[in-house]
């Protein structure tokens, strides 16, 4: 009955027999066709759409009585007569079958922005069609790795038309070389960044890659993104770079805020200070899985006086690149550090001068220890979010109080023990609180140490996923102190029973995620 009041409308389909589980929504549904009625008359008010994972865009809908309940259908034209309609996410889309639905498409004038997520088959019809809505200013292509890339450079060219354009991304694409390209030494990459150049209003830019060996930018496209001159965000995930000059380049992008070279893995600490020596305003940084860059590209970083996020996952960063960045001039809020191997205690401890985090992550840093921890912990009083993964030597024995923390996520730290787990308890005001025992689990956890979590009385939200000693008994025992707690997750804890998990569910209300237990699946076929 208040649905008019409604915004925001997302549709998940989930699984084959999501409108059967659901019978709420067939109201929505025509009996007679088995197609949606106008979405105008339920939703006037609409904004923003979401279609999630209805794997087509087709004028059939499968449901009830129909013939077919294996695939459910949906189509564009049901949203026809929204006239607040802005934004338009398909999640999952298979566009093999929906041509004519990007033909409805162009009655939706007010759209300003669409993204496509995990869709197959987007052709370069697919992007012509897009490109008639002249009036979006964020597109959104993201394909997931299972998906091959359909539509070609020439379909890129079509998004020139879209001048108000001020976000795209573009990201999976697998921009290998295609055999129409003519152009002598320019890569498909080059040409679609060619393509793209005319979009002078852009200020942010994807061109994101989750195949590493499919982003290949010479110095031809460097350039072009060097004259992107409006570009606030910049990211290149995946981009492998042929260029005698570089990354020096994109120093013409002087007000660049945001740059992420995730798996740029031939950019050095020479592509890294050319790039960014004009970037005076960069406040977000990622360089994960950047193996080349060393503690001369750290040294530059800390003279950057803007910088509040900073992600390094960088092998041959050493204790001597982290004491530079705790000298940093700017306030970094965010740090996270991981993979880089040759850290110790002494390095950790020295961004104890980091006083501004307020959140800090640690992984792979095997040689850390709880005295490194808590050297940075006692002088990062405003802390409220700690993460920590495959920290093997961390216990969090002797942990100092941290008022502030709202958050903490303990991943395949194998060391962790009842004591740390009655420590943690007493470290501030958490209220989501993860452990993950992963392969070798967290076999010094037990049924006690779970205990000890019930005086965190903050606790809204507890994850425990593949703990193998604790026991329905002692879970059951622990919830009953946590008064506020809704949501627990106990994921592959093996000891675990369905019938057990159940009656739990029934006693307390939790919001329950409980798959991968041993018995799970049996007990549930039998029920």
């Amino acid at each position: 009955g208040q649905w008019d009041r409604a915004t925001s409308a997302s549709f998940r389909h989930v699984c084959k027999n999501w409108l059967h589980d659901h019978d709420a929504f067939l109201p929505i549904l025509q009996p007679r066709f088995m197609q949606w009625s106008p979405i105008k008359d339920r939703f006037p008010n609409i904004s923003r759409f979401t279609f999630d994972y209805w794997r087509r865009l087709d004028t059939k809908l499968g449901g009830k009585g129909s013939e077919s309940n294996t695939d459910y259908y949906c189509n564009l034209h049901s949203l026809e007569g929204l006239s607040y309609l802005r934004q338009l996410s398909l999640t999952g889309t298979d566009f093999s079958v929906c041509y004519q639905n990007f033909a409805y498409l162009q009655m939706f004038t007010t759209l300003t922005s669409i993204d496509l997520l995990d869709c197959s088959n987007v052709t370069d019809s697919t992007l012509e069609g897009i490109s008639t809505l002249t009036g979006l200013v964020s597109l959104r292509i993201e394909l997931g790795s299972h998906v091959d890339r359909q539509f070609t450079t020439k379909g890129v060219a079509h998004l020139n038309k879209l001048e108000l354009l001020t976000s795209l991304h573009l990201q999976g694409c697998k921009w290998v070389a295609e055999p129409e390209l003519a152009s002598d030494g320019l890569t498909s990459a080059d040409q679609a960044l060619y393509s793209l150049s005319q979009l002078t209003a852009l200020t942010s830019f994807g061109f994101a890659e989750t195949d590493y060996a499919g982003c290949l930018i010479t110095s031809i496209g460097l350039r072009i993104l060097g004259n992107m001159i409006n570009l606030t965000s910049l990211n290149l995930h995946g981009a492998c770079f042929f260029s005698d000059d570089g990354l020096s380049t994109l120093s013409a992008l002087v007000s660049l805020t945001s740059l992420n070279l995730y798996a740029c893995v031939q950019v050095e600490d020479t592509d890294l200070i050319g790039a960014l020596l004009a970037c005076t305003g960069l406040t977000d940084l990622n360089l994960t899985y950047c193996k080349e860059i060393t503690d001369t590209g750290i040294l530059f970083l800390s003279t950057l006086t803007s910088l509040t996020s900073l992600v390094l996952d960088c092998e041959n960063v050493t204790n001597v690149g982290l004491r530079a960045l705790s000298r940093t001039k700017s306030k970094l809020v965010n740090l996270e550090i991981d993979g880089c191997f040759q850290i110790t205690d002494e390095g950790i401890s020295s961004l104890s001068t980091l006083t501004s985090l307020t959140s800090f992550l640690l992984g792979s840093c095997k040689h850390v220890t709880d005295v490194g921890i808590n050297a940075l912990l006692s002088a990062t009083k405003g802390l409220r979010k700690l993460e920590f993964r495959e920290c093997e030597c961390v216990t969090f024995e002797g942990v100092p109080n941290l008022g502030s923390l709202t958050s903490l996520e303990i991943i395949y730290c194998k060391n962790i023990n009842d004591i740390g787990l009655r420590e943690i308890s007493c470290i501030g005001c958490i209220r989501n609180l993860s452990l993950c025992g992963g392969p070798t689990g967290f076999p010094k956890i037990s049924d006690e140490g779970i205990a000890n979590l019930s005086a965190i009385s903050s606790l809204t939200c507890l994850k425990l996923h593949e703990l193998e000693n604790i026991t329905i008994f002692g879970l059951r025992e622990s919830l009953l102190e946590m008064t506020i707690l809704t949501t627990l997750d106990v994921c592959g804890c093996l000891n675990l029973t369905f019938n057990g998990l159940n009656s739990l569910k029934r006693s307390t209300g939790l919001k329950l995620h409980y798959n991968h237990c041993y018995d799970f699946f049996a007990q549930k076929k039998k029920a």
